[in-house]
């Protein structure tokens, strides 16, 4: 699954940045050269291509930037939320994760209502982008088949889902999109979700259960008029 479409090699080049990245912090001095970007844009390009300056969408040319200009999106408009019991709930912390490189708040909810918004969001018709867990055995052999469920027979409380991410069993690896919900013949609920590793298994889309969800995803972004009209007002 680490191999996309076009040929791009998301492992490999995944090793060759962290070497590189390590490399550049030893030597003697511990001084990182003032050109250490323009060295890993070479291996950028390489090995996915030179991007355009300019391009043609929609009949009109455009820079990468002018593009985001124009497609009418504002970041403020997003909230990132998640679910955890060490910090006070209705208010934000920075989430203790390795990948967390900017220290972005995120807004603590109660698990319930960490679910409750995701089903909000959906019902309002805006997708909402997940932070989840995708290293363990439950995702991987449920990869294949196009859906993950958690082995687990007993519904996930919060205090599972504390324990997991306090063990290290949950960590932050992969972020998707969640665009609808299903129900299967055990009346038990799914979200359809789009991933970014191609259309070769299940057209690139997967379904993950609600309750691998509860205990596997850390967190999520989603625009404010998707909120519960309870959580909006706490916030």
């Amino acid at each position: 699954p680490n191999i996309q479409p076009s040929g791009i090699n998301s492992a490999k080049l995944d090793t060759l940045l962290e070497r590189y990245a390590k490399a550049l912090r030893k030597n003697p001095e511990d001084i990182i050269e003032t050109d250490w970007e323009n060295e890993m844009d070479s291996t950028l390009n390489i090995m996915i291509g030179i991007p355009p300056k300019s391009f043609t969408y929609d009949n009109k040319k455009y820079t990468p930037l002018s593009l985001a200009k124009n497609l009418g999106l504002n970041q403020d408009d997003y909230i990132q939320l998640t679910s955890f019991n060490h910090h006070p709930y209705y208010d934000k912390f920075c989430l203790e994760s390795r990948f967390n490189w900017s220290y972005s708040l995120y807004y603590n909810v109660p698990l319930d209502e960490f679910i409750s918004t995701i089903d909000s969001a959906l019902s309002k018709g805006y997708s909402v982008a997940l932070n989840t867990d995708v290293s363990g055995s439950e995702f991987e052999t449920g990869f294949l088949r196009g859906y993950i469920i958690n082995n687990k027979t007993e519904k996930i409380t919060q205090d599972i889902r504390q324990k997991a991410f306090e063990t290290g069993y949950t960590t932050v690896d992969h972020i998707m999109h969640i665009i609808g919900m299903a129900i299967d013949e055990k009346n038990q609920k799914f979200y359809i979700v789009k991933n970014s590793w191609g259309s070769f298994y299940r057209d690139g889309y997967l379904y993950l259960s609600e309750s691998y969800i509860r205990e596997m995803g850390v967190s999520i972004l989603v625009n404010k008029s998707g909120l519960p009209a309870t959580l909006k007002s706490r916030f």
